[in-house]
């Protein structure tokens, strides 16, 4: 009889365990900002090469963001750090561009936490005599 109503405990435990930890997700997710932005060229993030097209932009954490193609199979992770010198005054949403020797690397965010630098092992820090180029990013 002990044996039964262990194992019954253990199941109901199991289950309430199971059902917070999803609710927990769904919430998290509900937190998670999204925005959108058509990019017209070719780029890249980190070692992640991305063609031209429609993007959603995920913000996972304050300086973790997810960038996905809507069409193509293609995402990249990103991971930033607050930078006031990515966006200057502006706190339009909208990611930066620079272009060196013929390739567009990702290098900021304009997000709602304020404007953010791409890094990483492989990242472009800008400098003098890149070319700079800005898209918007449509927040939902």
């Amino acid at each position: 009889m002990h044996s039964i109503s262990r194992i019954v405990i253990a199941v109901v435990l199991a289950f309430a365990v199971i059902t917070a930890l999803g609710q927990g997700q769904e919430q998290r997710a509900k937190q998670q900002t999204k925005a959108t932005a058509e990019v017209p060229f070719e780029f890249l993030t980190l070692d992640t090469r991305l063609p031209a097209g429609a993007y959603s932009l995920t913000c996972v954490g304050p300086t973790h963001f997810l960038i996905r193609h809507q069409k193509e199979p293609v995402a990249a992770e990103i991971f930033t750090l607050p930078d006031e010198r990515v966006g200057a005054d502006d706190k339009t949403p909208r990611l930066f561009f620079v272009e060196r020797d013929g390739k567009t690397y990702l290098v900021g965010i304009v997000a709602p936490d304020g404007p953010q630098r791409v890094t990483g092992l492989y990242g472009i820090t800008p400098k003098k005599g890149d070319v700079r180029k800005e898209i918007a990013l449509n927040y939902r």
